[in-house]
């Protein structure tokens, strides 16, 4: 079942859900959008800017990770999402 939102409508606790409905880390999830760590950890936690072209590509990643695209890759080297991960990433 994929869940229909839009980047607008995105808000900190819809990115965590979605994120972890994916199935994804949060260093996962930075890695195939191109961007922090930090940048995801603070859309988490409503620092973001609703307007972010970061959060389009963000929201993107996860909808592509919850349709259960194969195409949802580590965009800097095409890692398979599941295959990364780390002590401090959050589920």
């Amino acid at each position: 079942m994929s869940i229909i939102t839009t980047p607008s409508t995105v808000g900190p606790e819809d990115l965590r859900r979605l994120r972890r409905a994916a199935g994804l880390t949060q260093r996962q999830l930075s890695r195939a959008a191109g961007c922090s760590l930090s940048w995801i950890a603070n859309a988490e936690g409503g620092y973001v800017p609703v307007a972010s072209p970061t959060l389009a590509r963000v929201h993107e990643v996860l909808v592509r990770a919850s349709n259960g695209s194969a195409a949802a890759v580590d965009s800097r080297d095409g890692a398979n999402l599941a295959e990364d991960g780390g002590e401090d990433d959050q589920p």
